[in-house]
């Protein structure tokens, strides 16, 4: 059952990130030719192990076991987590905010949502378009299939990594909780200061200052 505050937040989210979406996806469209779709390669991790590399904070502890991997596995980073890394043979990022700072160290291939923040988009390799009715005619017009991403990278980087016929796929830092110590992203992600907490003022985030400028920056209000 849906309560009140989270039909506001659903309401909430897509109106101050909807529009910037539709303005990134028109811009991009521009140069969408120049870039190969993801969906079409031709399985390149067929039979490959794959590890998808989120940013949760359980990261910490493991990810320098990802420096032993080698040529052994493929590594699929989100754009929260690659800065956190040594190393990542692909990006995934679904972000509509400009995270392009995220993508300065090398980043092997990078693939990009159509929603993209252009800035973002100039340095995408590959592309996939979200499966949302307003973008399912544009997958018609292209004969594209839509990459069922469930709205976030992590998400669209699992789907990849089946679809590109990856096995096994291994999930890393991809927490459904906060640390203990409220800790919500791991050391050296984007937004690694931010805490959790409880006090008398009931469960919220502090730490928020960096992705509040991020936000702003992008017209996001929050």
């Amino acid at each position: 059952m849906i309560t009140d505050h989270e039909s506001e937040m659903r309401e909430n989210t897509a109106r101050y990130r909807m529009l910037p979406q539709l303005q990134n996806a028109l811009a991009n469209l521009r140069t969408i030719a120049h870039k190969g779709c993801a969906i079409s390669a031709d399985q390149p991790l067929r039979a490959v192990p794959a590890i998808i590399v989120s940013a949760g904070p359980s990261l910490d502890r493991n990810k320098h076991v990802l420096d032993d991997v080698g040529n052994r596995a493929a590594i699929i980073a989100v754009n929260s987590s690659r800065p956190a890394l040594t190393r990542a043979d692909y990006l995934v990022t679904s972000e509509g905010m400009d995270v392009s700072a995220h993508l300065a160290q090398e980043s092997g291939c990078v693939v990009a949502s159509l929603v993209a923040h252009p800035h973002t988009w100039a340095c995408a390799d590959l592309w996939y378009i979200d499966p949302t009715p307003w973008w399912m005619w544009l997958c018609l017009d292209l004969d594209v299939e839509p990459l069922f991403s469930g709205g976030s990278a992590a998400n669209a980087a699992l789907a990849l990594a089946l679809r590109w016929g990856a096995d096994p796929v291994i999930l890393v830092g991809a927490d459904c909780a906060y640390a203990p110590d409220g800790q919500t992203y791991a050391q050296g992600a984007p937004w690694h200061g931010e805490r959790f907490v409880t006090d008398a003022s009931g469960h919220h985030i502090t730490g928020f200052e960096q992705r509040h400028a991020c936000h702003q920056a992008n017209g996001i209000p929050g």
